[in-house]
């Protein structure tokens, strides 16, 4: 069954009120209690996500955190009586919330407050689908031109695509898009630089000029794709270490700026475990570097360099979350699923299990297990 909105509250009798209240108008669903939230996150999908504040074991802005990694598209809110003005600030800087209501709430202005969130949700939506559209095809084929130019920058940028994007998630950095596309494309400028150079880039604490203008190159290149000016600025300034004022005060950041430290930290992690640092080792050479926020949303990724994933071929019932798809997975009728050199989220294996019990997948698929 699908919905329109999820509540969670740890009071059964606020519950049913809002129930009541909703009922005739919207397809509500309601937990009691932030874990029942997140199983419930687990089966459905819901376009809007509205919790209370204070509950025990884990409060809004925790909760919404989480929600946000399992379904990053949903819109959320906060219905609270909560009066703390730090609660509040953590629910929108961290939980990225769209609106925040306060109890008891009208339930006009209620119902008002879900119906906004829904058409802001159709918005994204349509936005998503419209970029993917138009903006898919400009980047597979620039990543293509890279595949062939050089092999290694190719594979390279899977893995980096990988730590930026979790890194971006922890920090709740939006849109999300924008910070991926960046990633995919942060060394197509690498044309430009020769086999010779990108093979010593790898290995230098510091690049030569050459391979540095790699950035310049490929923000120039970027910046002429409609929509892309954000990314293009992200791979622009990549290079440039980030001081500590900017690192304390990430949030306040243009948004470039902070695609921008994400994506260079990426690239170096990556670069410091292709040298053979454990993920241990490179945390402690960044650690007196970095913000403990921004240590912590690095460590929170996965980071394996080439040659550190064992290859696997599995059935589509033996995917676990954490595992990277080393080709697309598809369902047998030729509907891609999943992207390959994608991590799969435990959203990402739910659909795929749905779909395969609905109409199938092709089966087997081959999976990468970093070993961290």
């Amino acid at each position: 069954m699908s919905f329109d909105v999820l509540f969670v509250d740890d009071e059964p009798n606020v519950l049913s009120g809002i129930r009541r209240q909703l009922r005739r108008q919207f397809s509500v669903d309601t937990a009691v209690g932030p874990e029942e939230g997140l199983a419930k996150l687990e089966t459905a999908t819901y376009p809007v996500i509205v919790t209370d504040m204070r509950m025990p074991g884990m409060n809004g802005a925790e909760f919404l955190i989480r929600a946000r990694r399992m379904q990053p598209h949903a819109v959320r809110m906060v219905l609270s009586g909560e009066a703390s003005i730090d609660a509040a600030i953590q629910a929108v800087n961290d939980g990225s919330i769209f609106r925040y209501l306060r109890k008891p709430t009208d339930p006009e202005a209620l119902a008002g407050g879900v119906r906004e969130a829904l058409e802001r949700f159709q918005r994204d939506a349509r936005e998503r689908d419209l970029l993917e559209k138009t903006l898919g095809g400009a980047v597979s084929t620039l990543t293509e031109v890279l595949q062939l130019a050089h092999p290694i920058a190719f594979r390279t940028t899977s893995r980096v695509v990988r730590i930026a994007t979790a890194m971006g998630d922890a920090l709740g950095m939006e849109p999300a898009w924008e910070l991926k596309v960046a990633a995919s494309l942060v060394f197509i400028g690498c044309i430009a630089v020769s086999e010779r150079e990108l093979q010593e880039a790898i290995v230098a604490e510091t690049p030569s000029e050459a391979f540095v203008k790699h950035a310049a190159i490929g923000q120039e290149l970027l910046a002429r794709i409609p929509r892309l000016e954000n990314a293009a600025a992200m791979v622009g300034a990549h290079l440039v270490r980030p001081t500590r004022e900017e690192l304390e005060a990430f949030d306040s950041l243009a948004p470039f700026r902070k695609g921008a430290i994400v994506l260079g930290l990426a690239v170096e992690a990556d670069r410091l475990a292709t040298l053979g640092m454990t993920k241990g080792q490179l945390l402690l050479k960044l650690e007196k570097r970095l913000t403990p926020r921004i240590l912590k949303a690095l460590s929170g990724a996965r980071i394996a360099a080439e040659g550190e994933m064992e290859e696997r071929t599995l059935r589509v019932s033996d995917l676990e979350v954490g595992m990277i798809a080393l080709e697309p997975i598809e369902t047998v009728a030729g509907l891609k699923l999943v992207s390959r050199d994608a991590e799969i989220t435990n959203p990402m294996r739910t659909r795929i299990l749905n779909f395969h019990q609905s109409v199938g997948c092709r089966e087997p698929v081959r999976v990468g297990v970093p070993r961290i």
